[in-house]
């Protein structure tokens, strides 16, 4: 691989003066920044494309639901 594209996409980084700790705390916080474990864990297993809407349409009537009973709280809340 050429070193320019291995720099290109900036997830590496140059261990200084042999500090291999320090290197990898600064990778592990790279990839933090750049939401790679997050896109890693969603991709360990394929999800069929049917199952993506139904979750998708899951969390819909979850946020609708507890939207609904933040609304009724509101108006039932008594004053004194």
């Amino acid at each position: 691989m050429d070193r320019t594209k291995m720099f290109e996409n900036g997830h590496s980084v140059i261990v200084k003066n042999g500090n291999i700790e320090n290197a990898l705390r600064r990778f592990k916080n790279k990839m933090k920044a750049a939401n790679l474990y997050m896109d890693l864990k969603k991709n360990e297993q394929y999800v069929k494309p049917s199952q993506l809407k139904k979750e998708a349409k899951n969390r819909g009537k979850r946020r609708a639901y507890f939207d609904r009973m933040k609304q009724e709280a509101k108006e039932n809340k008594k004053v004194w």
